[in-house]
């Protein structure tokens, strides 16, 4: 998390928000390629190192059950909301987590007539 004065959102979003950087490639090069994927292919040929050090993503591109009390994000949390990808030639992100993300837990509720399904995922 970083302070807004410097860093921006990588998808340029008006936030005042939580920035987060995204997952240390030497610790979850997993995670991280999962992040990277929603960059554009020019944005990714900069290199990991590059990406690590200057590139952020704000709230609006994660689901609420990632975020801790505190703001911070799980450990298995990875962009899912708002991205645009500029790069079609990208694989999904979906079919990543198929294969590397199994569910932990499903929660079912109703809500105004509608069914709501929570899916709480983990690292295989």
């Amino acid at each position: 998390m970083s302070s807004n004065k410097y860093w921006k959102c990588y998808f340029l979003c008006e936030t005042d928000g939580v920035l987060h950087r995204f997952p240390n490639p030497q610790h979850n090069e997993e995670r991280f390629n999962l992040w990277m994927k929603v960059l554009d292919s020019e944005m990714q040929k900069r290199g990991v190192q590059y990406i690590y050090n200057n590139m952020r993503l704000c709230d609006q591109h994660f689901e609420l059950w990632y975020r801790t009390p505190s703001r911070k994000l799980t450990r298995n949390a990875f962009p899912t909301l708002n991205i645009a990808l500029y790069d079609m030639t990208q694989p999904v992100l979906i079919l990543d987590l198929l294969v590397n993300m199994v569910p932990e837990e499903v929660l079912c509720s109703l809500e105004d007539k509608s069914v709501r399904i929570e899916i709480y995922w983990t690292w295989k």
